[in-house]
Formats: C-alpha cells, structure tokens, sequence
C-alpha cells in the first residue's frame, strides 16, 4: 500500500466563503457599497468626491437589488465631513 505524504495547509491563505446572503451580495456588489443585512437595499458610493458650499461631498446612489438586477431609487450628495461627524459617533472607544 502507497501513502502520499500529506503537506500542511497554511489556513492564512484559505478564502473562507461568507454564510450569510447580504454578505455573498456585498462581496458581489463590491468595496464602495454597504448593504442592508435585512432587505435587498445597499448604498453604493462613488469614489469621485466633488466640492460643495458645505466642504467636500460625496454621492451616494440607494439601490435595491431584486431577482440580482440592481435598480436605483435615488441618489443622495452628503458632505463629507457631516458623514464623519455621524460615524464617529459610532465608533467604539478603546
């Protein structure tokens, strides 16, 4: 009887695959979208940031995303700097 030698796998090279739909669907949508973890809705951001009276702005398109077509429903221009004020309120304190 023959064995083969068996080499380790190194599991820091292993891609685990997400179990979660939304995540399957984040991955899909790519790293300039956030998705809704309970309906089919994500933002998409464009990586262009444009000036404005309020600083600098970024747009952000609402999408819904039925049957893997993607549909727009609205589009939003936010200041940048008004996005950061709101998330840092969410940030976690070390």
């Amino acid at each position: 009887m023959h064995h083969e030698r068996i080499r380790a796998v190194n599991m820091s090279n292993v891609t685990r695959f997400p179990t979660k739909g939304w995540q399957r669907a984040a991955n899909r949508r790519g790293k300039q979208s956030v998705s809704c973890v309970v309906t089919d809705r994500f933002l998409r951001f464009e990586e262009r940031v444009h000036p404005s009276d309020e600083g600098s702005a970024i747009t952000v398109h609402v999408m819904t995303d039925i049957h893997d077509k993607e549909h727009k429903i609205t589009t939003l221009i936010i200041p940048l700097e008004q996005l950061h004020k709101v998330l840092k309120q969410y940030e976690r304190t070390k």
